[in-house]
């Protein structure tokens, strides 16, 4: 886009494709230092930023999925993911090369920081992170591994993130000619960004297609120190009384996992109400807590200081409503991936 009216030549590249994973690239016809002055998010986030914006949603699962406060971004760009991120991580390092990006962002301040210049071995950063995020920037790169291995030695063990692409798959495979961006050089698909991903070190756990904005979102994380089942089971024990000690606690979930969540407890929690969205369970009991179950209202709430959930498969679903339909404003305990997690 530009103020003045101009025309565009067009070029032919040439494709080529790996025969094993699907993946494509094309020649990079940029000059070394096009984004130092340019940027492309007319062709790439954003131009659907604001019809399909996900950003809350997919901040929030960071959060669920890690256990520190720190988050680097890759090409932080315009600063809409990490002002955002900002509200759930104390820290937030954003890395981008281009000057126009860089005021933007900086002036915004607080718990955010942004590192100008290209994410590469001559980058000083001043921490190691818990959660890392990436949009549309690994279709950029003529050495996406190279990257992808300094992201993974600057991330903490267990670090979590996710890497934002273009569906190469489906621009090809659709013949989606004006997705055909001469800023991508990279068109990945879901096995060859599965395939960048594990190279670089990082454990693939999740793979999503959203086929309306014809891209693809894959979550990883670096591997960490395994424990057994018992070390996890003291660990959590601990956390939760750290979390709840002295509060006024409210569980919800009295489901199959709520005999084991509650063997954890000690008899000093102050359990002042225990809810579950089944009416058939109203008046009952659960194994541990000697106080009857209940259907979610608002005066089950009330004068509570934190919510235990117990009912973990249905964990967003019960964040909503805490937060929509009851106003809860205080803090969440629940158990993640790696163990009880304070929200």
């Amino acid at each position: 886009m530009s103020e003045r009216a101009f025309t565009v030549d067009t070029v032919t590249v040439d494709v080529y494709e790996c025969a094993v994973c699907g993946h494509i690239q094309t020649e990079n016809l940029l000059p070394a230092d096009f984004y130092d002055t340019n940027d492309s998010s007319m062709q790439g986030y954003g131009q659907h930023i604001h019809a399909l914006d996900t950003f809350e949603e997919k901040a929030q699962k960071l959060r669920r999925h890690t256990g520190g406060d720190a988050l680097i971004e890759i090409g932080s760009g315009f600063g809409a993911f990490l002002l955002t991120a900002g509200k759930y991580f104390a820290h937030c390092t954003g890395v981008e090369p281009s000057n126009t990006y860089k005021n933007e962002v900086f002036k915004e301040g607080g718990n955010i920081q942004i590192v100008h210049g290209y994410f590469d071995k001559n980058i000083r950063l001043e921490r190691d992170y818990d959660a890392f995020a990436s949009f549309q920037v690994f279709e950029h790169l003529e050495d996406p591994l190279t990257a992808l291995q300094l992201l993974y030695s600057v991330c903490r063990e267990n670090a979590f993130g996710i890497i934002n692409v273009p569906n190469g798959l489906q621009v090809f495979e659709q013949a989606l000619y004006h997705q055909v961006i001469l800023q991508h050089v990279n068109y990945y698909t879901p096995m060859s960004l599965c395939t960048l991903a594990q190279r670089a070190g990082f454990i693939v756990e999740e793979l999503e297609s959203d086929v309306a904005a014809i891209e693809i979102n894959l979550y990883c994380r670096k591997p960490g120190v395994s424990v057994s089942m018992n070390e996890r089971r003291v660990q959590d024990a601990r956390r939760l009384k750290e979390y709840l000690s002295g509060k006024k606690v409210v569980i919800w979930g009295a489901g199959a996992k709520a005999i084991t969540y509650s063997a954890l407890l000690g008899s000093e929690v102050n359990i002042t109400h225990i809810v579950d969205g089944d009416p058939k369970k109203s008046g009952g009991y659960i194994a541990n807590i000697n106080v009857p179950i209940e259907l979610p209202s608002n005066t089950s709430f009330a004068d509570a200081d934190i919510v235990l959930v117990f009912a973990t498969s249905y964990l967003d679903e019960i964040i909503n409503r805490l937060k929509v339909e009851f106003s809860f404003t205080k803090r969440i305990v629940y158990f993640g991936e790696r163990g009880a997690v304070l929200a």
